[in-house]
């Protein structure tokens, strides 16, 4: 919100806070996985949200028909869009660290292993993490064969590089 005025007070805009030490640990996270794919795979911006009070790292391909993904980040729990699907990512005793789990999913959701069905706010995903897991997320559904319903698989977001030198 920028600077006015309601009625007779004048209302100042909240200036930006800065990432805490686990959002720049996220960012750096999200920029790891996207340089997998190269400098030009996608951009990736951070910006400010007042009215939610969070920091969220867009990530927009350059390649067509793959997902973006934006995560928001919140104390030590993450927000995250894929595609068109939304999930949390919390710390939890059973669960490795927030940011682990948000790494393997990047990996995936950037090398096209995501898929989505259902429509609107009733739409419900699976990824296909490398380790031969599959997350499933999103809306509840009917546990009806995968192969039943309608879906959306996106795209890679190219070649992923080879960074061993």
């Amino acid at each position: 919100m920028r600077g006015g005025s309601i009625g007779f007070l004048a209302v100042e805009p909240t200036p930006e806070p800065a990432l805490s030490d686990f959002g720049v640990r996220t960012l750096a996270a999200v920029r790891g996985c996207v340089a997998c794919y190269g400098d030009d795979a996608a951009t990736v911006e951070v910006e400010w949200s007042e009215p939610t009070g969070m920091h969220f790292v867009d990530v927009r391909p350059r390649s067509s028909g793959a997902a973006s993904v934006t995560v928001g980040i919140m104390g030590d729990e993450l927000w995250v869009r894929a595609g068109k699907t939304r999930f949390e990512i919390w710390r939890s005793e059973r669960r490795p660290e927030p940011i682990t789990v948000l790494e393997a999913t990047l990996d995936a959701v950037f090398a096209g292993c995501l898929e989505e069905a259902g429509s609107g706010d009733d739409r419900f995903a699976r990824i296909s993490l490398s380790d031969g897991t599959v997350a499933r997320f999103g809306a509840a559904h009917l546990p009806l064969p995968w192969s039943w319903r309608r879906r959306s698989r996106y795209a890679p977001y190219g070649q992923k590089l080879d960074r061993t030198d």
